[in-house]
């Protein structure tokens, strides 16, 4: 393989070589999807996907692409922006 972290077998292959060790199929497919399970549940513990989006948002070519192809970015408010309006809705 021409890359250490490559691992360019298929899903079912025996044997999957992975930085310059061999490692039974099983153990190298659990170990990856443990992996994403806890990458995921990281950004969705620390709102990874909202602050993604948010600064995406932010980024001027993205809102002038937005512009020539007639499509609205949505704006996402803070959380005290709608305990205020709330409180505005209450009154």
């Amino acid at each position: 393989n021409a890359n250490f972290f490559g691992f360019r077998t298929h899903f079912f292959a025996p044997q999957k070589y992975f930085a310059g060790k061999f490692f039974a199929t099983y153990n190298f497919n659990m170990a990856v999807i443990w992996f994403m399970t806890i990458m995921l549940y990281v950004l969705l513990y620390f709102d990874g996907l909202k602050k993604t989006l948010d600064y995406v948002s932010g980024i001027t070519i993205f809102s002038r692409i937005a512009k020539k192809i007639n499509v609205k970015l949505p704006k996402f408010r803070k959380k005290k922006q709608l305990s205020d309006e709330k409180n505005v809705i209450k009154k």
